[in-house]
């Protein structure tokens, strides 16, 4: 019968706990010294002309006020993570299962529940206690979705587990997502999420599951998230890329641990802890345990290549492991190495996007260029090998801007000194119209409703206005300066000039937003700022913008 030994995976979330705790223990006491330095100054000025016993008594007094205020923010704090997590210890580490209902996610939470009981019992996990929570999403997907969350909840409620279980639906053809605890309405399957469009139904389902269950983590204070891709899973990725073209650079299978980056700068750590457990040892678990779990039909389909290689090769899949293995060590050593010799060349990079540089790109050897094309285009979508040669055409033809289209519906943009890659949905134009007495307005941005916050003042504010994407033909009349002269931007008022002239790539040229008076163009982001009303103009970037 199968045993996994979970104590590297114990000792590994014992040493990320104490490099968190550590990290918040600096910043507590950078903030108490630099409170203390600030409260101790500020006495000083205060109390110049203050007797000393004043200064004493109020010092006494502030004290014990700080002191109250302290005690009662840790209790209201501790209060409040007691009721996210009613399952969580002090001292405890806490990591969330994913869990989908089918056997190796139903094998991971069985077999590490029942390992953590016997470690903790017989005192052998290092002092360490793991806290363990599980999340099932739910995509809506699939007509058994119901199924496989009933069966989580009975999973986790049944008395060898006893597991607090966390459920999320995601709406993929409805683009929003939900916390419901246990249960949770479906809602309406109307409009496709529009990640589906740049990765797939496929791929927007495991990023936004990603991001939901990593921000679920942060809630309750999670060390890592435990995911259960095995044995068979990564030499089933290797194959895989083989048979769609991949390279040597991109073989480096599923990684043991990785940092997914989720809004707001944070990052979640994500741990695979049975890449060398086969699928046949999983099962053999499961039938001696007598432990039921629930059955994917989309994985008998065989118009999915992952599920064909799975059914021709699954006989003698153990026999590839030790060249799969070898090969997927060589591809990391491989990457680790490129990545140091082409990190200069990015520009700028998010999820729905990259930017290089192109004299950058150009002075590369053969192999570098193509691993750092290759590895970026990656990150936005399956690449194969004729995705990169239909870029290099690309690179080789210096006659001015060009672009091609790539999968998903992403696009590649060749421009004055950028190499571009960029979803086209991130670029659509737009028409605002700002009504009178409005001083504020979002524009979107990078895939953010509210990416740009333009700030108006003035008469502006009180003005209607438009802000939108640029026009064939837009033109900047002449406008009058503050001296009284009239001044124009550039010859005939050209906006396609005024883009030449700063050197705008295609990309960053759909992407400029306009504002429109009565008068005419009063403002080009980061190109036509000279009229005398852009000093009433205040913008605020809240996605990141690559110039």
């Amino acid at each position: 019968m199968t045993t996994i030994n979970f104590q590297n995976l114990f000792r590994v979330l014992s040493k990320h706990n104490t490099q968190r705790n550590e990290t918040r223990n600096e910043t507590h006491n950078e903030t108490h010294n630099e409170t203390h330095n600030e409260t101790r100054n500020e006495t000083r000025n205060e109390t110049r002309n203050e007797t000393r016993n004043e200064t004493r008594n109020e010092t006494r007094n502030e004290t014990r006020n700080e002191t109250r205020n302290e005690t009662r923010n840790e209790t209201r704090n501790e209060t409040r993570n007691e009721t996210h997590n009613p399952n969580e210890r002090k001292g405890k580490i806490t990591v969330v299962v994913a869990l989908s209902g089918g056997k190796d996610s139903t094998f991971l939470l069985h077999a590490l529940v029942a390992a953590n009981r016997q470690y903790v019992a017989d005192g052998v996990a290092d002092g360490v206690a793991i806290n363990i929570l599980a999340c099932h999403v739910n995509h809506n997907l699939r007509q058994t979705s119901n199924r496989d969350e009933l069966f989580c909840v009975e999973l986790c409620q049944h008395p060898n587990i006893n597991v607090p279980l966390h459920v999320i639906h995601l709406n993929m053809r409805h683009g929003d997502h939900g916390d419901h605890g246990d249960h949770g309405n479906h809602g309406d399957h109307g409009n496709t999420h529009p990640l589906v469009a740049q990765l797939g139904v496929e791929g927007a389902a495991r990023t936004l599951r990603y991001n939901a269950m990593g921000a679920y983590a942060k809630q309750v204070g999670a060390t890592a998230i435990l995911t259960a891709h095995t044995q068979n899973d990564n030499v089933e990725t290797l194959l895989l890329d083989m048979l769609t073209g991949a390279s040597l650079t991109t073989m480096g299978g599923v990684r043991s641990e990785l940092e997914w980056h989720l809004e707001g700068g944070t990052t979640i750590t994500i741990h695979r802890p049975l890449l060398n457990t086969t699928t046949d040892e999983v099962l053999d678990y499961l039938h001696h345990h007598g432990v039921q779990f629930v059955h994917d039909e989309t994985n008998d389909d065989l118009a999915y290549k992952r599920n064909l290689i799975r059914k021709t090769l699954a006989p003698i899949i153990h026999e590839l492991v030790p060249a799969v293995k070898r090969l997927q060590k060589e591809s990391t050593d491989l990457n680790v190495y490129l990545q140091q010799q082409t990190q200069h060349v990015i520009k700028y990079t998010d999820h729905g996007r990259f930017i290089l540089h192109n004299q950058y790109l150009k002075a590369l050897r053969f192999v570098e260029r193509r691993y750092i094309i290759m590895a970026q285009m990656s990150k936005l979508f399956r690449v194969e090998a004729r995705h990169f040669d239909e870029v290099q055409r690309l690179l080789d033809n210096t006659q001015g801007s060009r672009g091609i289209h790539l999968p998903k519906g992403f696009r590649c943009e060749v421009s004055y000194n950028t190499f571009a890659v960029y979803h086209e949905s991130l670029l659509q134009p737009y028409t605002i119209t700002k009504k009178s007495g409005v001083g504020q307005i979002c524009i979107p941005r990078g895939g953010s409703d509210c990416g740009v916050e333009i700030l108006l003042d003035g008469e502006l504010a009180e003005q209607q206005l438009t802000i939108r994407t640029r026009q064939q033909g837009d033109r900047v009349t002449s406008y009058t300066k503050p001296d009284g002269k009239t001044a124009r931007p550039h010859k005939n008022g050209s906006v396609k000039e005024l883009f030449i002239a700063k050197k705008l790539n295609t990309m960053e040229r759909k992407q400029v937003f306009i504002i429109e008076s009565h008068e005419g163009i009063i403002y080009i982001e980061n190109v036509f700022t000279n009229h005398p009303h852009s000093n009433l103009i205040h913008v605020q970037y809240k996605h990141p913008t690559p110039w």
